[in-house]
């Protein structure tokens, strides 16, 4: 049981066992955030969160801590040690617990009491709420698993129970042919599904029969396969959420797998099997990171150039 947490700066190796705290996006930042936490019987370890510091809070009242960071702002359970919530690019500032044991989030202009969820229920109506609880599992397994696969949208539909293995975390997609590929998947992703599998039967009456599809929806009580369609929908409402009413589909979220993918191997031939390609040339049409940095660049000098403009001139 955690009964105390603090910032800290990051420690030297082996000074404490360590904890990442880390959420698969492509806006993740390259800053990190140490918060040291204690035990019960005084035994203190160390978790490392995404994003630069900015405030940790524990509630006994609820037995959570929260740790707000400029990247996310996680929930985490006082007896697991586990994440039970996120929410993405926080724009709070501060963090403090009331005498009542509620929390207490503030940036520059509101100050928000948060109590056993992260979720700003006044803004979901009555019937988006219960399609909110009953979905996140599934809707955060889905996102995870195009963001640490690359499958194609049809691929994702498709999957079937038997076509999971957690044990070697990898999955078996059938490919345009009708032929059956099995690729392995970023571990983290593999632990999302998981997490979603252990509610998919009661929460949405499937079965688990080996030919059963993994991602389901429950019409009158029954469970049907996800659409293509549904599936789309879903991703660009929680990346429009997520980036400021600038959606991306499915399709997006697989070039930003393989632009991570070359920058971390550069090798196209893994990226042609894990694609399902069987031409280096379309492979390639995925990956050009180069022209990312081409784009990066031109920014870098149009801001130069501004930076010269404002620049008054000296005798």
């Amino acid at each position: 049981m955690i009964i105390n947490a603090e910032i800290i700066n990051q420690p030297y190796s082996g000074r404490y066992k360590e904890r990442i705290y880390d959420v698969l996006s492509p806006w993740n930042s390259q800053s990190w955030t140490w918060v040291k936490f204690e035990n019960e019987d005084f035994s203190e370890w160390c978790g490392e969160f995404r994003g630069l510091p900015w405030a940790v809070a524990l509630s006994k009242k609820y037995n959570n801590v929260l740790v707000l960071t400029s990247d996310y702002l996680f929930k985490i359970d006082c007896v697991s040690g586990e994440i039970t919530e996120y929410e993405s690019q926080p724009q709070y500032h501060s963090l403090t617990v009331s005498p009542l044991g509620d929390f207490v989030i503030t940036d520059y202009y509101d100050i928000e009491i948060i109590k056993s969820t992260l979720v700003d229920e006044n803004k979901l109506s009555a019937q988006q709420k219960v399609y909110f609880f009953r979905d996140k599992e599934r809707d955060i397994a889905i996102l995870s698993l195009f963001l640490g696969s690359g499958i194609r949208v049809n691929e994702l539909s498709n999957l079937r129970l038997r076509n999971l293995d957690f044990e070697e975390k990898t999955i078996s997609v059938l490919r345009k042919g009708g032929k059956l590929d099995t690729i392995p998947v970023v571990p983290e992703s593999m632990d999302d599904l998981k997490k979603y599998l252990t509610i998919r039967s009661t929460r949405y009456h499937a079965t688990k029969e080996d030919f059963d599809y993994v991602f389901v929806k429950k019409s009158n009580n029954i469970a049907y396969p996800i659409s293509n369609r549904a599936i789309e929908d879903m991703v660009k409402k929680y990346t429009k959420a997520f980036k400021s009413n600038k959606s991306m589909s499915p399709h997006k979220l697989r070039h930003t797998y393989v632009t991570n993918l070359m920058e971390q191997e550069n090798d196209i031939h893994l990226l042609m099997r894990q694609l399902g390609h069987t031409s280096t040339t379309t492979a390639a049409l995925y990956s050009n990171p180069e022209q990312e940095k081409a784009k990066q660049a031109a920014i870098k000098m149009g801001n130069r150039r501004e930076q010269s403009n404002n620049t008054p001139f000296h005798s």
